[in-house]
């Protein structure tokens, strides 16, 4: 057979190369090695091309996950970069459109054969662009693409993080509409957000149903309510969920929202009875602060949920303090050791669980430390008396310290193991009522000590305490600081007033007045932003010789005046001292205007009447 030669061959009629597929195939070749084949799976060209020129699949730890990215190739060798080095190109709409009907993500990629440099745009953020401009963007024949991102291989690599992201997302979306065809809840809807995270209101309500009691416990129900209001309005709440947004609510103050929740939360054949008891004490707790029951209707309930093995050790720990709070002001001899006694009964109790526990031991450390305090102003003024009638006896100096020293350290042992245990036990919100209540105690020890010591000096012995008051300062600035982020973090508003209060003394009582005065400014925004109107007066008092410290002074002062001065003066001092720390507490007010609540599973604070929905 003879072979025609080349001269021959140039005289046959063929096909004619094509310029702008040669630098198609040249850029072809050259991307293709750019995709790791261990993250990148080739797949085979489409055989009728309408405007995919190359499709990837992605494969992850061996597996290939079916996640595919489509890629719209363009080159050129004769473009011109504009002013901030990008090259644009004119791309039809219709290309636009066939990208945008296939469920995968696209890339535009543009390579530059005249430097070798491949640029690349994702087809969504160019159609973003092209919404901004124009809504009647598709009418147009074709738009100009400007390619600005270089194609490295740290860009490669987001490319597949996000077709991951996007294919996750879509199979969730895929999933979704599966479920909520099959379910009972036909109202139920998804969203999606800009993120590509695909919300169903199935999955939010099972997940607040899952887990949200833990949430409350733990005192994120700031972020229990976030979730919820990622649902949609169609969501098919349970008698379960309305129960435990209604808490959320609740602890919140948005106490009419709580009222809603918990009124749909009665048809409540399907909670069980612990479930049950707090849709009881919740609904009665927030009735009876708007006095739509009253008190002795109130007081019913609280008797019935005494037998409750989650909330009734709260209840019969609230019932045991007011017991304590209404004869404070007696004088019989052992009642805060029969109030102690008490308590230690539902720390002890086998059945109490660790946050009613760690509950109970916040309680003692503040009454604890109290009496503690009390105890040594007796201490004080028993020997101040004894010394002017028979004069300085160091062992009876000694063993008045002893005696007080042993006392203080059990306490400040009892709040470190207490602190301890509650972060040990991630009770994060009891570590911080331990750490402010320890802050309380010990601040008025140091304003107590500052004005109330022995009279009698000992010749050569300082009294000096200057520097290490200097030091408790600001160990006790630092913590109050700790305890106000982590309220203020959690929404919890009345704390955050008492820790605003509680440092605000401790300014005052270390002369830092400017500090003092700024902090007041914040203070009292906190209360009118709440509308917690009725704390205005005890700012005012606390601006107005109110502090503990001068509360104090004054007092003493009054009983220096009258030469007659005896010890039994000094005890009805200590009683009126005892009494405003017990009722008083930092900023404590009960007025018409107000209702104290307990809640569980966290204590007592106060909402004002005249408060709706607010935001922290």
């Amino acid at each position: 057979m003879i072979m025609k030669n080349d001269i021959e061959l140039k005289n046959i009629q063929l096909p004619k190369t094509n310029g702008n597929e040669d630098l198609e195939t040249i850029s072809e070749n050259n991307l293709m090695p750019l995709f790791d084949t261990s993250m990148f799976e080739f797949c085979t060209k489409d055989r009728r091309d309408k405007g995919i020129d190359i499709t990837f699949d992605t494969k992850k730890d061996g597996s290939h996950l079916g996640f595919r990215f489509i890629i719209q190739l363009k080159a050129t060798n004769s473009i011109l970069p504009n002013k901030d080095g990008s090259l644009s190109k004119s791309i039809d709409t219709s290309n636009i459109n066939f990208l945008l009907h296939n469920n995968h993500l696209a890339y535009y990629i543009l390579h530059d054969q005249s430097t070798n440099t491949f640029y690349y745009e994702n087809l969504h953020e160019f159609i973003k662009t092209l919404q901004i401009k124009s809504s009647e963007w598709e009418f147009s024949q074709s738009h100009v693409l400007r390619f600005s991102k270089k194609l490295t291989v740290e860009e490669i690599n987001k490319i597949y993080e996000e077709v991951i992201k996007w294919g996750i997302s879509q199979r969730e979306l895929r999933l979704q509409t599966i479920y909520i065809s099959g379910s009972l809840n036909s109202n139920d809807r998804i969203t999606i957000d800009s993120e590509y995270n695909v919300i169903g209101d199935n999955d939010i309500r099972a997940y607040i149903e899952k887990f949200g009691f833990q949430l409350i416990n733990d005192g994120h129900w700031n972020r229990l309510l976030e979730i919820n209001n990622k649902a949609t309005g169609n969501l098919a709440s349970t008698n379960l969920y309305n129960l435990i947004i209604g808490i959320a609510n609740y602890y919140a103050g948005n106490r009419w929202v709580a009222i809603s929740h918990l009124n749909r939360a009665k048809n409540a054949d399907d909670l069980d009875e612990e479930q049950q008891f707090q849709l009881l004490y919740f609904d009665s707790t927030v009735r009876f602060s708007y006095r739509l029951i009253d008190q002795n209707e109130y007081k019913l309930a609280l008797e019935k949920l005494e037998q409750s093995k989650s909330i009734g050790l709260y209840i019969k720990l609230h019932r045991i303090k007011q017991n304590y709070l209404e004869t404070i002001t007696e004088t019989e001899e052992g009642q805060f050791e029969f109030f102690k006694k008490q308590i230690n009964e539902i720390i002890n109790d086998p059945e109490a669980h660790k946050s009613v526990v760690l509950t109970a031991q916040c309680e003692l450390i503040l009454y604890q430390g109290h009496e503690n305090n009390h105890n040594y102003l007796r201490g004080i003024t028993k020997l101040n008396i004894f010394e002017e009638e028979i004069g300085i006896d160091l062992q009876v100096r000694i063993n008045s310290a002893k005696q007080f020293m042993d006392a203080n350290y059990e306490c400040y042992k009892f709040v470190s193991d207490v602190t301890n245990d509650a972060k040990n036990s991630n009770h994060v919100f009891n570590y911080f009522l331990a750490l402010l209540n320890e802050v309380i105690v010990s601040f008025k020890f140091l304003a107590y000590t500052s004005l109330h010591r022995v009279l009698k000096k000992i010749p050569g012995i300082s009294t000096d305490e200057s520097t290490s008051n200097a030091k408790s300062i600001d160990i006790k600035l630092t913590h109050i600081n700790e305890v106000f982020d982590f309220f203020k973090s959690i929404g919890h508003v009345e704390n955050m007033i008492v820790a605003l209060a509680t440092k605000y003394e401790i300014l005052k009582f270390s002369e830092q007045n400017n500090e003092a005065d700024e902090l007041m400014i914040e203070l009292e925004f906190l209360i009118a932003q709440n509308d917690f109107l009725e704390y205005k007066a005890q700012t005012d008092k606390l601006k107005n010789g109110g502090c503990v410290r001068e509360v104090f002074k004054q007092l003493l002062d009054d009983i220096a005046e009258r030469t007659t001065a005896s010890k039994l003066e000094f005890e009805s001092l200590i009683e009126d001292m005892k009494s405003m720390d017990e009722k008083e507490l930092p900023i404590k007010t009960v007025s018409t205007d107000s209702h104290n609540i307990t809640l569980f599973p966290i204590g007592e604070f106060t909402f004002p009447k005249t408060e709706t929905k607010k935001s922290v």
